[in-house]
Parts: structure tokens; sequence; C-alpha cells
């Protein structure tokens, strides 16, 4: 006789791939957080030095116009950056209630600079907040106009509308939301693709990622929301999001959204700039100093401590502190500034990073800092929230219980 055994391990196969899957997941996390540090700390150094050799020419000067087509390719490059982080990664978003049509307003109208598409904004004057990451936010509205760009060939007409909506749905009652829709005037998109145009890496233009669509689809699944598409082939297409509306009033601008030629100058003013880059420390020390202010620099946490005391010591401290988050082989931002308390309780810093999604970053008030901004930065948005935190009083660490 025999005896023959049967067993399905079709389960087995299924948690072993998702296992793996998960391992090349967290490998590529890790990968991308060090590969975007020193991205990121590059770009930073090209954008600022390109900055100041603009501050040298003249307005209607040619060099400034190639320059500024540079900065233009390198907000690309971080764009991209950012989209390819987000999509490895899965960063968690700091969320706050948005006035999405300023949003819609600002990331649409610059990435058509320089195209022949034209745009339409119709937004009704009531339209909702939504509570959601700005920056990802603009990440979507600029990843929809930029393949609306691309779809069209540069020339065309970019259509934006909104509304406020209220939805039923099952077991929730009424939930107030927000749509947005992006029409473009394109060749529409064929049926047979339509099911994996969100999938990351599927293009089908020459200089296409593929991660556009694919960062727009899982930004605003993670806003508990929705993303579609349709269209007819030959008559265009149109993207839909759907948000869930804020139930407060639509925000007032963020005080670094206004014009910076409305701040005052703060001089004097003494700053300590602690990076491991030596080209973002040379390039920060020309920016500041070119402006009146006396600039020191350090390259890790103990360098900074001793420089922060002798200055106190001289009866001349310094103003505020501008500190990279992490430093290879030695004290970063947090465990400098937590010292940094010892010597001065009274102590303002800025802590910058070029790693993404760090609690640091994203609740930086609850870790002393009075600000954060993130690498790569435009020195114009630097030497703002630089005015803004000297300006301000100095930062204690909140409860981390509140």
């Amino acid at each position: 006789g025999s005896v023959i055994i049967f067993r399905d391990i079709t389960r087995q196969i299924k948690d072993e791939e998702t296992a793996f899957r998960t391992h090349k997941l967290e490998s590529l996390s890790l990968l991308a957080g060090g590969i975007a540090h020193d991205f990121n700390n590059l770009l930073t150094s090209v954008m600022g030095s390109i900055t100041m050799a603009a501050e040298e020419c003249g307005e209607q000067s040619t060099v400034r116009s190639e320059l500024r087509l540079a900065e233009h390719a390198l907000e690309s490059a971080r764009h991209l950056a950012t989209q390819l982080l987000t999509v490895a990664r899965g960063d968690e978003l700091a969320l706050e209630r948005v006035d999405l049509g300023a949003v819609i307003h600002e990331f649409t109208k610059f990435h058509l600079l320089g195209s022949g598409v034209r745009l339409e904004i119709a937004l009704p004057k009531d339209l909702r907040a939504v509570v959601c990451d700005r920056s990802r936010m603009g990440q979507v509205v600029a990843n929809l106009t930029v393949n609306a760009i691309q779809a069209m060939s540069g020339e065309g007409l970019l259509r934006v509308t909104a509304e406020n909506l209220e939805e039923t749905r099952e077991g929730e009652g009424i939930r107030h939301c927000v749509v947005v829709r992006f029409e473009d005037t394109g060749p529409g998109i064929p049926a047979e693709i339509a099911d994996r145009i969100f999938d990351p890496y599927f293009t089908t233009k020459e200089e296409g990622s593929g991660l556009g669509l694919a960062t727009v689809h899982g930004i605003i699944e993670e806003l508990g929301g929705r993303v579609t598409v349709s269209g007819t082939p030959g008559r265009g297409s149109c993207f839909t999001l759907v948000l869930p509306a804020s139930e407060g009033p639509v925000p007032e601008p963020a005080a670094s959204d206004r014009p910076r030629d409305a701040e005052p100058a703060i001089e004097p003013l003494r700053i300590l700039v602690m990076d491991d880059d030596p080209l973002i420390r040379k390039l920060l020390v020309a920016y500041f100093t070119r402006r009146g202010l006396e600039v020191g620099f350090a390259t890790h946490g103990d360098e900074a401590l001793r420089q922060y005391q002798e200055a106190i010591d001289q009866g001349i401290p310094y103003d505020l502190v501008l500190m990279d988050l992490t430093i290879p082989g030695g004290m970063g931002a947090v465990e400098t500034l937590e010292k940094l308390r010892g010597l001065d309780p009274e102590v303002k810093a800025i802590v910058t990073s070029g790693y993404v999604g760090d609690e640091a970053m994203t609740e930086y008030a609850r870790f002393g800092f009075a600000a954060a901004i993130s690498k790569p930065f435009d020195l114009g948005s630097l030497q703002h929230v630089v005015q803004e935190v000297a300006l301000s009083g100095a930062t204690t660490p909140s409860d981390p219980g509140q």
C-alpha cells in the first residue's frame, strides 16, 4: 500500500513573499535615508551658491536669468528626491489645517513657469480648509501639474476647480469634503492603462520617472481621501481628489508665507552654525557675513559647546544656534541642545536636516528647538526663519505627553 499526504502551502508562500517584500522595503528605507542626507546637503550647497551668484548680477543680466533656470532645475531635483523618499519610506505626515486654495495657486503657478500651458483656476471663496501635511499636499499639486504639462507636451490648458461636498459614508454619517479636479487638454488616457496609472514606476512618458502619480495616490490615501482618473482618448483627462475637510475656518497665512520684504533686518546678530559638511559651513558663513551678521562655525557638538561657552565668557554670547540634526561620529543637534541649555537656559536653536520625517524635525518644539528647516533650503527662506527666531522668545521643550 501507500500513504499520500497533501498539504496546501499557499498561505505559507504568500507569508514568505510578504516578509521578503517587507525586508526589502526596510533595507530600501535605510538606504534612501542615507542617500537623502548626502544628496540634500549637496543640493543645499549648489542652490545657495547659485543664489549668491545671482545677487552679484543685475536684474536684467543674461547670467542672472540662466542662474534662475538652474535654480528651477534644482527645484525639480529636490522634488524628485522627495518623491522617491515618500514612496520608499512612507514617512509620517505633519498634519495641520491648511488653506488648500493657497497651495493650489502657489504650486501650479510655480511649475507652469516657462511652459506654454495656460492655467485657469476656479475656486469658491468659501472653500473649506483641509487637515494635511502642507509640504506633501504641495507635492500632490506639483505632480498633477507636471503630469498635465508632460501629457500636453508643454502646450494646452490646465483647469483646476474645487468645491465643497457633503458625502454620506456607511456607519459614519455625513462627512464634509473638498473635491479638487485637474483637467487637461492632452491626449487622454487609454482604457487599457487606466488601472495601472498609479502604480510605482509605471509611465508612458520618455521623461517620466513613474513616481509622480504613485506619490499622489499614497499621500491622498494616507490622508483618508481618494484619487480617481477619468478621460477619453483625444479629449483630455481629469484627476479628481476627494479630501476630508476641516471643521475650522481657513487659517491665516503663516509668517513664513508672508512677503519677506516686510520683515525687519536683525542687526547686530551673532549666529553659531554647526554642520559637518564643509561646503554648507562655508556657504552659510559667507551668506550671513555678507548681510552684516557675525558668524561662528563648528563641525560637531563638542566644538559648538566650547565656542558657545567662550562667547559667554567674553561677554558676546551668540543670539542663536543653527545645528544639523545628525553629525556622523559626533553629537547631533538634539544632544548638543540639551547640553547647551546647561550653559544658557534661554538658548535659541534652529535644527536643520536632510533626513525626512525625523521626530526632531516634525515636532521640533518638543525637543526645545525654536524652528526647523529641511535641506535643501533656499537661503531666502533660511534668512526669514532666522529673523523670526531672533525676534521671538526662547523655546523650552514641551511635555512629550501633551
